[in-house]
């Protein structure tokens, strides 16, 4: 066998190495912070979680994008076998149930790169009639172009970035969303989260850059409302409203977050 051929199989065996051992330290380190493992989604992005709701204390199934509440213990128990769950000390988060009859609405959350890349923030409510925004803070110099979105392992830096998000006096626009760009949005996230009535909405937004000292660097922020086609985009009102979320959002409990 030639040298070149011996130095290839010795550089594919180490990244083999380097890689089976990245991937078992992080089921380590999930398994440590949630109790569980936290497999990929069944589909699409994100991951698989057992929660216990912080208010009626029932456990709840994520599923990437879908939400399972008000399991039957049968299916607890397979979702727990599955997970190799620790059922007594599950990771806290209010289920959608609980929200929206407090009347706060839903907030999800997803970290990119451990957190330092930045976080997606999805929000939606019961009332009013498709009550439904986003907001992506990302880092510009280490964003990427497919970001795999994942659970909050890091909640004290989310508070960070949702803490300066809230207090920041100025976000300077640089860019409103085009149509096209809202309708690539819409194919993973319709507008209006299905509520009869708002199948023609449009989400509508736009892009804003400033330095953000919680991720060392200067972010990208991108902000979308969902609303009716003929509604004109209020892009003060998009900002005001954001920092009021956030300041909401800081009142609540990080899924993932230690009491």
């Amino acid at each position: 066998m030639s040298q070149k051929k011996k130095k290839q199989q010795h550089t594919t065996r180490r990244r083999l190495r380097r890689q089976k051992q990245t991937s078992s330290h992080q089921a380590a380190s999930s398994r440590a912070f949630f109790g569980q493992t936290v497999p990929g989604a069944s589909k699409g992005a994100g991951r698989q979680v057992l929660y216990r709701c912080t208010v009626c204390q029932q456990v709840w199934f994520q599923d990437g994008a879908q939400v399972r509440l008000r399991l039957a213990p049968e299916e607890i128990a397979e979702h727990a076998m599955r997970l190799s769950a620790d059922l007594s000390r599950l990771p806290e988060a209010t289920c959608r149930l609980c929200l929206f009859q407090v009347g706060t609405g839903v907030f999800e959350i997803d970290e990119y790169g451990a957190g330092t890349i930045g976080y997606g923030i999805n929000w939606e409510a019961a009332a009013p009639l498709g009550a439904h925004t986003q907001a992506t803070i990302v880092s510009e110099s280490r964003m990427q172009a497919q970001m795999l979105p994942d659970v909050v392992r890091h909640p004290e830096r989310a508070r960070a970035v949702l803490s300066w998000l809230q207090q920041a006096r100025l976000l300077p626009c640089v860019h409103v969303l085009t149509e096209q760009e809202a309708a690539q949005i819409a194919l993973d996230n319709p507008p209006g989260h299905g509520m009869t009535g708002t199948e023609k909405w449009q989400w509508k937004g736009a892009f804003f850059r400033l330095p953000c000292p919680p991720l060392g660097d200067t972010a990208l922020v991108l902000l979308v409302v969902a609303q009716p086609p003929v509604q004109p985009l209020d892009i003060v009102g998009l900002v005001s409203l954001w920092q009021e979320l956030a300041a909401l959002a800081l009142q609540g409990h990080f899924s993932g977050e230690q009491d």
